[in-house]
This record gives structure tokens, C-alpha cells and sequence, in this order.
């Protein structure tokens, strides 16, 4: 899967683009690498072990093989680079486990580390509460008006809908993206043409949903919307159409 499927569906990065992308990853989680590496730097004793360094070695060759995996489909994902979490975790608990020791005997230290991890905490919950929450306005929306067995297309990434409100998804393609954008159908060989007809011979479809930007470099939505109806916002950016 890991391999196979990510190359699949391949974009043209240049080499640059591709190190800078690391290089991100890198600069975001410099705080515990570099503390990892100057730690490593103090436990001379240690790191003449010959367990220790096997398994530097190990995280080292894993680091390689998933930065290539990572790196394989030329997309700049940060989600893709969570492969990553791992070895960066268990290097920095290999190399500065002893140090870290050392620094948590002193009393106020743990306190210290208390009151930081909190005060982050507090930080991002404050951060998304503020956040519109698109897919959960979409449910409440969809849900009172959604009979029994019909179901909805989604467009733009909304597929947690179909979990969110226990429907099934009327293509093959739960990811929406891999229908509208050009190097996912040549990659999986799809035909919109047949996708329109599948979606269209659905007599439980009902709703298709998504953004005003959604489909519009693709040829599918326009093959739909002449079965729906006026699109119907749902506050500033959402839109849902009704089959006529």
C-alpha cells in the first residue's frame, strides 16, 4: 500500500520543492530533534553501546525508506509526513532519555512541564472552537431532509458525511478529489461519463453537496446539474443541490 498506491497517482515536483518539503517537517519539529541530537552529544558513554547505536542505525534506514515513500507522489501533504511521528518520538527517547532524567529530578521542572502542555492545550481548543465547522453544518442540514434509504454525492472532501450520517456512497470513489482532479482519473482509468450514468441511475440519490469553487474543473458536475435543482447555500460557502 504504502509504495503502490502512492505511486499511483504521481505530480511533478521538482527536487527543490521535494527537500523543501522536508525541510518544513524539519523546522517544525526542530525543538525535539535538536534537542534529541545535542542530547546525544552528552551520553558519550552510552552511545558506545553496541544496542544503542543498532538501533540508531534502524531508525535511521526507517527514516529513509518512509521519506522516500513520502516523498513518492510529489504531493505536499502534511498528513502524509505523520509516517514520520514515530521515528522522530523514538529517536528522541533513545538518545535523550538519560538527559531528560537528569532534568526531571529537580522538583519544579514537572510543574514547569505541567503548566506549558496545558496552556498549549488550552491554545488549540480556543484555536478550533473559533473554527466553522462545515462537515457538522452539512449533516444538521442534510439529516431532516434525507429519507430513509437515499443518500447524497459529495464534492470537496466532505466524505465524513456519509459517516457522519450513516449513508452509503453512490461511487466506487469515496474520495471525492480522485474524480476531480485530472492526474487521479488518468491514474485509476475513471470514466466520468460512466460515473455521471452510475450517479444518475440512483434512484436513492438525492442530494449532491460541496462548495461554490466545487467542480468546476471537471466535466462530472456539469453532466449532473441539469437534473438538480437551484443550488441551495448553506451559509457563505456551502451548496447543495436537490434532484428535481
Amino acid at each position: 500500500y504504502s509504495v503502490e498506491v502512492a505511486a499511483a497517482y504521481p505530480v511533478e515536483l521538482p527536487w527543490y520543492l521535494r527537500l523543501k518539503y522536508m525541510g518544513d517537517y524539519l523546522l517544525r519539529y526542530s525543538p525535539f530533534i535538536l534537542w534529541a541530537v545535542w542530547a546525544g552529544t552528552q551520553v558519550r558513554p552510552l552511545s558506545k553501546e553496541k544496542h544503542l547505536r543498532q538501533w540508531r542505525y534502524y531508525l535511521l534506514l526507517q527514516c529513509l525508506l518512509v521519506t522516500t515513500v513520502v516523498l513518492l507522489t510529489g504531493k505536499r501533504f502534511g498528513h502524509y509526513q505523520i509516517q514520520l511521528h514515530p521515528i522522530v518520538a523514538l529517536y528522541v527517547g533513545a538518545t535523550s532519555g538519560i538527559v531528560y532524567r537528569e532534568i526531571l529530578r529537580r522538583r519544579w521542572v514537572p510543574w514547569l512541564v505541567a503548566v506549558v502542555a496545558v496552556g498549549i492545550g488550552i491554545g488549540h481548543a480556543t484555536y478550533y472552537a473559533g473554527k466553522s465547522d462545515d462537515r457538522r453544518e452539512l449533516a444538521d442540514y442534510l439529516a431532516p431532509r434525507l429519507g430513509p434509504d437515499e443518500t447524497f454525492l459529495t464534492l470537496d472532501g466532505f466524505q465524513i458525511l456519509h459517516h457522519l450520517l450513516d449513508r452509503p456512497v453512490p461511487t466506487p470513489y469515496v474520495h471525492s478529489s480522485l474524480l476531480f482532479y485530472d492526474h487521479h482519473r488518468r491514474a485509476f482509468g475513471i470514466d466520468e461519463g460512466e460515473v455521471a450514468a452510475r450517479v444518475l441511475g440512483n434512484p436513492k440519490l438525492r442530494y449532491i453537496v460541496g462548495r461554490r469553487a466545487s467542480g468546476e474543473d471537471t466535466d462530472l458536475l456539469p453532466r449532473l446539474l441539469p437534473f438538480f435543482g437551484e443550488p441551495q447555500y448553506v451559509g457563505e460557502e456551502l451548496v447543495v443541490w436537490e434532484r428535481r
